[in-house]
């Protein structure tokens, strides 16, 4: 796994692979970006979302995106996001399910988000009680499935890909020089060593009665997402 700084910006997101039991490898990004705040420009955040979409794009293997982007759905950079990474927004048919202010009774957005390309279907959407952060806890459960079955969306045309590169240049030309440039390179995480963390959570993945191995993703605030299984947390 990786954690790299998506379009220059100065917060780290994590790029990583998931081996399921079946030996399968999935790709899996845990995005925060930084919130734009008032009489700030978005670019940053937004080039963040438009780099993710085109890592999974960029990538032979299917994907899931997770964690507190910032951003609501209806937006245009995360609808962007979504089409150029072919994403299937799992929120459809179950609300909005808003997850920020936790700490207000009145003002509430829908900032974290799981999103996945086809070949996964949602089994379970849950947004969890108040723990304490200004986030409720967002838990989506996937499950593996034939992509034939599943939800499928159109390729972006090129106008859409290109968009997305000049607004990620332009972002990484207003970022600070100290963060690199490092997320030039397509998707695909060096295979692990036996022994080290997190070289395998097929071991932990519970499987349904039709035998495809699911996943519990959390959109974990304030930290980095982590990939959960059959209810432990991976960290």
């Amino acid at each position: 796994s990786e954690v790299r700084y998506l379009a220059g910006q100065d917060t780290p997101q994590i790029v990583t692979e998931v081996e399921l039991r079946t030996g399968e490898r999935i790709d899996f990004l845990g995005i925060h970006p930084r919130p734009p705040h008032p009489s700030q420009s978005a670019l940053g955040r937004d080039a963040v979302l438009l780099k993710a979409g085109l890592l999974l794009h960029d990538s032979d293997r299917p994907g899931v995106v997770a964690g507190d982007l910032n951003a609501t759905p209806w937006e245009r950079a995360v609808n962007h996001m979504r089409e150029i990474g072919r994403l299937v927004d799992p929120r459809q048919g179950y609300g909005f399910l808003p997850t920020y202010d936790a700490q207000s009774w009145w003002m509430r957005w829908p900032l974290d988000h799981v999103f996945y390309e086809a070949g996964f279907d949602a089994v379970e959407l849950i947004r969890g009680d108040d723990f304490g952060s200004d986030h409720f806890p967002y838990l989506a459960r996937l499950c593996r499935v034939d992509r034939s079955q599943s939800e499928t969306r159109a390729q972006p045309d090129e106008t859409t890909l290109q968009g997305a590169r000049d607004t990620i240049e332009r972002a990484r030309r207003h970022a600070m020089p100290k963060y690199p440039a490092n997320d030039d390179a397509a998707l695909g995480i060096p295979a692990r060593q036996p022994g080290r963390s997190g070289a395998s959570l097929g071991s932990q993945l519970s499987m349904p009665t039709h035998a495809m191995p699911c996943l519990s993703i959390p959109a974990i605030t304030q930290t980095a997402p982590v990939v959960s299984c059959g209810g432990a947390a991976q960290g």
